[in-house]
């Protein structure tokens, strides 16, 4: 008895002992991964774009993915980057634009490989480089004319020796308000009235400098260019713009005839001038609508300028906005739309009221001549008025609302032929505003010869303009 008790004591140890074994060949730890990191190329100094390579082994299994950081200096990092935090990638091979905003860097870049078990390599690859990073450059490309109302687009180009200046960004700011820079990815800025202010909100007339720099893609800060110009203060909220040039027949005419009548009106120096052949501050389609912004009424005549005004044909959007905001818009011109106009039909539709334009069965456009001829007014208070001479570049159009014209052409008028009155003149409100437009095809000043015993009107009939915008 004693004797099979001993024997089955040693066959349990050897089967015990056997199990263990076996245990220990499944169970033994995960062993993880190392890993390599390097560049193609010196590595004393590189540039701050540069692609680095990696690559792991694991000796009891396979490579899952990447993990890599960059660690800097106390300090040194970009504003919220948090050196601790591991980035996953599938890939072994990454290009990396490298914060580098000295010019000379030296970031350390780790790499951890992480097996199929999620085990991390405990002893990442690292390695430090010199980073170098040439400062972009910046240079105005279009600017202000030296006096400007506090509205101004400023533009400029980059180029980065070792970048890509598409990956820039800039800063603009006037004067030593750097705390105040405008901070963009574009190329242009628009400044408007509230970025004059002083530290009281109040706009000075006086000197302005702007500046502008480049950040590139490294985080390195140019040089900045800078550019100097005036800022005068609107006067009144009754802007004029004065769209015909000194070379255009009757121009002195026009200037005189508007400003007289707005002189009478308003009072001389009670209202601001906008000359676009001395002066032109329209860069850009915000400097249209913000300039208009500032006005009450808007006085724009292009007459019979043959032309293509460079402002007509950035307007169209600015118009809508300043009208929709309660501005009130007087335009004269042969160009702002139909044939040869600077806005398209969407605009005629929506802004003046137009279905379809009249054609010019002798030219096959919509421009039409008026010749020493009458026309009626459309709708009051407008009245009848006789022109003065021959002005070519007439429109006529059908009209949405027949109330909506101001003046038309009765038959025979124009150099085609023709039934009925066709309209010449559009005197509507347009948006949530209700701001008014009244916008005239011919040259309202060219229309004051007397007839049936009456003077000329064409003084008569810009008061009621001004009368309908409650100046």
């Amino acid at each position: 008895m004693r004797r099979f008790a001993a024997l089955a004591l040693v066959a349990t140890l050897l089967a015990a002992a056997a199990g263990c074994s076996k245990v220990r060949g499944v169970m033994a730890p995960n062993r993880p991964p190392e890993t390599t990191l390097w560049v193609n190329g010196p590595v004393d100094t590189v540039s701050h774009t540069q692609r680095f390579f990696w690559d792991g082994q694991d000796p009891d299994g396979s490579v899952d993915h990447f993990e890599f950081r960059w660690v800097y200096a106390p300090g040194a990092g970009p504003a919220g980057y948090d050196s601790s935090i591991w980035n996953a990638t599938p890939y072994r091979d990454s290009l990396f634009t490298v914060y580098s905003p000295n010019g000379v860097d030296f970031p350390t870049l780790v790499v951890r490989a992480v097996d199929n078990q999620g085990a991390p390599d405990p002893t990442p690859a690292r390695q430090s480089f010199l980073f170098s990073n040439a400062a972009a450059i910046v240079r105005f490309s279009a600017t202000p004319p030296d006096t400007t109302l506090p509205v101004a687009t400023l533009a400029w180009t980059g180029s980065d020796p070792d970048g890509d200046i598409g990956q820039a960004t800039f800063r603009v700011w006037l004067d030593g308000a750097e705390d105040r820079a405008i901070t963009t990815t574009g190329t242009s800025v628009t400044l408007t009235p509230v970025n004059f202010q002083n530290a009281f909100g109040t706009v000075e007339e006086r000197a302005r400098k702007a500046y502008v720099v480049a950040i590139d893609d490294g985080g390195r800060i140019s040089l900045p260019d800078s550019f100097s110009w005036f800022v005068r203060l609107p006067v009144g909220t009754t802007l004029l713009v004065d769209d015909m040039p000194s070379t255009v027949p009757g121009a002195s005419v026009a200037d005189g005839f508007y400003r007289t009548e707005l002189n009478t009106r308003l009072g001389a120096g009670n209202y601001t001038v906008i000359d676009l052949q001395a002066r032109n501050p329209f860069r850009s389609e915000a400097d249209v609508r913000e300039n208009f912004r500032l006005f009450h009424n808007v006085f724009w005549y292009s007459e019979q300028n043959p032309g293509l005004s460079a402002v007509l044909r950035m307007a169209g959007d600015p118009i809508r906005t300043y009208l929709s905001g309660g501005g009130n818009l007087f335009l004269t011109s042969s160009r702002l739309v139909g044939t040869n106009g600077a806005l398209d039909d969407a605009f005629a539709q929506d802004v003046l009221g137009v279905t379809d334009f009249r054609i010019n069965q002798n030219s096959q456009t919509t421009n039409f001549t008026i010749a020493g001829q009458l026309v009626t007014g459309g709708s009051a208070p407008f009245d009848s008025l006789q022109a003065t001479g021959i002005y070519s570049g007439i429109e006529s159009f059908i009209l949405a609302s027949a109330g909506d014209a101001a003046y038309v052409a009765p038959e025979g008028t124009l150099d085609t032929l023709h039934v009925g009155d066709w309209p010449i003149g559009v005197n509507r409100t347009y948006g949530a505003g209700n701001g008014r437009i009244v916008y005239l095809t011919f040259p309202l000043r060219g229309m004051n010869a007397p007839f049936s015993g009456h003077p000329g009107r064409s003084v008569v009939e810009l008061q009621k303009v001004f009368t309908l915008f409650g100046m």
